[in-house]
């Protein structure tokens, strides 16, 4: 699968809690003010919901 090689989401479910990675989609220079990704204060709350149970099926094996 292709991604960024810098900043892989191997394992971000067991590293982020649900409102950690729901400020960082959010709002991602809140959480780390150097953060290149964008900001995604406009996401369904469905959509960021789901997004999250996602996320947090990425664990370290």
């Amino acid at each position: 699968s292709k991604g960024n090689p810098k900043t892989p989401l191997d394992g971000v479910g067991s590293k982020l809690s649900a409102d950690d990675l729901k400020k960082y989609i959010t709002n991602p220079k809140s959480v780390k003010p150097d953060s290149k990704m964008l900001a995604n204060p406009n996401l369904p709350a469905e959509d960021l919901d789901a997004l999250i149970v996602y996320l947090q099926t990425l664990t370290k094996k």
